[in-house]
């Protein structure tokens, strides 16, 4: 800032300028989003309630991924009780949420049912199985604010202090350490604690156990154990228990009061308020162990002292963070000078977006080599405009609204809940400034309903057999592609929505309007018609191509057309050059298709569903995978049964149903990877019939005479076709499998695998069997 000034000072001069020079720096994009911290912007300490009672709070957290051991142990699931500060350490196979709940009721077996639990927000902590156990054991469950390790420091201290003693004591073999882990456990038990002053051993039990050094004493003074009766021992310990957690109270007052004081010298007070704008300094998407400041983001409220309901925007939308991890943004305006001979009083004042993204945000496949990756930046630098999270404007289509009748349409406003009134308000104040919705008269008014954001699409398929055995994909997303169609002007007033702070009307295309795809669709087509290499899909476009100069011509001339129509990509959420991408659901690229582990892994963890709806939720998400599971249709006939017409909606689980819920996960797990069909090659086509389903497999062989499966096929027999006769129920699995796979089969070379008897009788009964 002093050298700005001493800049400007040097040839210019006006009344205030300091103070313009001050806010100037002040309200930089850049410079508050890339400026380090001074190390004093930290908020004062809080001093946390003090707990008396052994294990009615306790904190957890876990250690690892760890060199496996020899039984199978990967991670620590470590525990402290806020009371005594006595660890628990337990050895873990996987983290997954059915582990860790049967570690904690081992835990409670042995100490007793605690009140409270303190975790981070990880998914296994966080799960429907833990809050179901929290809620049947009458437990509170606790987490703290994301990236904030400090709010559970306990055991994050105690997690650095196992991991150095557990190296210290395997360092000849470390597959060992969960042999070693009691030893290190007893070590930590035994000492004193240096905030509570004495050991948790002490503070649990009410009496110093007897270790090593204790050993050692009664060998060098030869005194035995001590004559006392039974209840003069339980009195004896009562006392001194209380004796004892007095002084720990005293003695935790006094370290906190220490902490606290040294904590605050460096602290400053800050307060944000509703519809203040913030930067967050969040992990980088690039790496996890990096962190810059994001946003801005709009304050929703305060969750307490130090924490702030901040509104991130897109499917997380509102995350509580931490005061330290926010900062205040303070938004630039853009003044504009012209010196000229006459004014007409024409022009427009243009501010700039909250949020300005560069071509740093632009995700590059790191393989890529530097030459590459600055051909790719070059390339984006002839088109800057169109990378920007500022939506544009396109005069490629209007969208307009027809309706039945002429007469106006109105509606009352829904009641929107007092939690979520500030976030309604943040937004349409945003959508105010970016001029995509103005004030209104009309009488036309729906009510706002506030949804998640959702990804679908019908032509997926078609994109994946697009993609083929390309080797550079790449994929660029619309800044929220509906708002960059204009309305009509009649559609305008049509398109009225009411809010409990007045009435407003869009300029271009809102989101949740029914019609709007019918409009964005053909939009897109008409985009990038006649363009080689390039899908789409919704407001995503796809570019693929064999080489690296097809995939930049290809990418220019995407941008080109961009450019041409006024529409822009969100730098951040552009991948370029990829092997594969993340496709609803899907993992497509290279010629192969699996699904996304993350999709996977939500529905291994889905608990056993106690509920009609519940079965049929799980059932509707697996079958989204059917085409990777073999015999889908024969695995989940048992849950099937479950929800049938006239059955309860309490489910009833025996044995083939509960048999028929884990096969299904374990087949997601071992889902195969497919291919995508070459129309060159052979098809081979292999059926298979039972009593209650019939399946197929599609499958080629690759160059080395490799069989890959292209899909898997099956469905339930409908009632009548489960009085067919067995031969019967074979021909039809091939008549089935055969229509529905007509798209790629048709006029292709095939080879069908089956038993030969439903051919031969086929062949033998032509024209006796109606059915057929």
């Amino acid at each position: 800032m002093e050298k700005t000034k001493a800049r400007i000072t040097a040839a210019l001069y006006w009344s205030g300028m300091f103070g313009d020079i001050q806010r100037h720096c002040q309200t930089c994009d850049v410079c508050q989003k890339t400026a380090r911290r001074t190390g004093k912007e930290g908020a004062p300490k809080v001093c946390p309630t003090i707990v008396s009672d052994p294990f009615v709070k306790i904190a957890m957290d876990i250690v690892g991924p760890l060199q496996r051991t020899k039984a199978g142990h990967k991670y620590i699931l470590t525990i402290i009780d806020e009371a005594t500060r006595y660890p628990e350490a337990i050895p873990l196979k996987d983290i997954e949420a059915k582990t860790v709940a049967n570690a904690l009721i081992g835990l409670f077996s042995r100490v007793g049912i605690p009140k409270v639990i303190l975790t981070d927000q990880g998914t296994n902590f966080t799960s429907t199985l833990l809050k179901e156990l929290y809620n049947m054991l009458n437990i509170k469950g606790i987490t703290t604010s994301p990236y904030r390790t400090e709010s559970n420091g306990n055991v994050e201290r105690f997690n650095g202090t196992l991991k150095a003693v557990l190296k210290k004591l395997c360092s000849t073999n470390s597959e060992e350490w969960d042999v070693m882990l009691p030893y290190a456990l007893f070590c930590y038990r035994e000492v004193p604690h240096e905030s509570t002053g004495f050991s948790p051993f002490e503070l649990l039990y009410g009496w110093p156990v007897r270790g090593p050094i204790g050993i050692l004493m009664d060998v060098f003074t030869g005194e035995g154990e001590m004559k006392m009766s039974v209840v003069e021992h339980v009195q004896s310990i009562r006392q001194q228990l209380a004796e004892v957690s007095e002084l720990v109270k005293e003695n935790l007052t006094e370290c906190h009061k220490k902490v606290k004081s040294w904590h605050d010298k460096n602290a400053t007070k800050r307060e944000f308020w509703p519809e203040d704008e913030v930067l967050g300094l969040l992990p980088s998407d690039a790496s996890k162990m990096k962190a810059h400041w994001k946003g801005p983001y709009r304050v929703i409220g305060k969750a307490n002292d130090v924490n702030y309901k901040i509104n991130v925007g897109g499917r997380r939308g509102q995350v509580t963070y931490h005061s330290n991890l926010l900062g205040k943004y303070k938004r630039a305006v853009l003044l504009s000078a012209t010196v000229c001979d006459k004014f007409d009083g024409g022009g427009r004042i243009e501010f700039p977006l909250a949020e300005i993204e560069s071509l740093d945000k632009i995700s590059l496949n790191s393989r890529l080599t530097k030459e590459q990756r600055d051909q790719v930046r070059n390339v984006f630098a002839e088109f800057e405009h169109v990378l920007t999270s500022k939506p544009g404007k396109t005069n490629l289509i209007t969208h307009n609204i027809r309706t039945t009748t002429d007469i106006p349409i109105t509606q009352k406003p829904y009641r929107i809940p007092h939690a979520k009134r500030a976030e309604v308000r943040a937004i349409v104040a945003e959508m105010l400034q970016q001029e995509l919705i103005r004030p209104s008269t009309s009488p036309w008014s729906s009510p706002v309903v506030l949804v998640q954001k959702k990804d679908g699409s019908l032509r997926l398929y078609e994109l994946f057999e697009k993609l083929g055995n390309t080797k550079y994909i790449s994929k660029l997303d619309m800044t929220k592609g509906y708002w960059q169609v204009p309305l009509s002007k009649e559609a305008q007033e049509k398109s009225d929505f009411v809010t409990p702070f007045g009435l407003y009307e869009f300029t271009i295309m809102p989101f949740g309007m029914k019609t709007s795809p019918a409009t964005f669709s053909p939009m897109m087509d008409l985009l990038l018609s006649k363009l080689r290499g390039v899908a789409s899909y919704f407001d995503d476009i796809i570019i693929y191509s064999e080489t690296w100069e097809d995939h930049l011509h290809d990418l220019r001339a995407v941008l080109e057309r961009l450019q041409e129509n006024n529409l822009t990509v969100k730098p951040s959420k552009c991948d370029i050059g990829k092997d594969s991408i993340v496709c609803l659901g899907h993992i497509v690229g290279g010629g192969q298709i699996k699904p996304d582990e993350a999709k996977v892994k939500a529905m291994v963890d889905f608990p056993l569903p106690t509920t009609n709806k519940a079965v049929r939720s799980f059932l509707g998400m697996v079958g989204y995978y059917r085409k990777f599971i073999k015999n889908f249709a024969q695995l989940s006939a048992p849950l099937c049964m479950l929800i049938r017409k006239g059955q309860p909606n309490r489910v009833t689980w025996d044995e083939n149903a509960v048999k028929s819920f884990s096969d299904l996960k374990n087949a997601l797990v071992k889902a195969r990877i497919l291919i995508n069909p070459v129309f060159e090659r052979p098809f081979v086509l292999q059926t298979d019939a039972s009593d209650v389903s019939i399946g197929a497999v599609l499958s080629q062989y690759n160059d080395n005479k490799d069989e890959h499966p292209i899909a898997y096929l099956s469905r339930k027999l409908l009632p009548r076709e489960q009085n067919y006769s067995t031969i019967e129920k074979e021909c039809l699995a091939i008549v089935w499998a055969v229509e529905t796979l007509h798209y790629y089969l048709c006029g292709a070379p095939l080879s069908v695998e089956t038993d030969h008897n439903p051919l031969t009788w086929l062949s033998q009964n032509k024209g006796k069997n109606n059915g057929f």
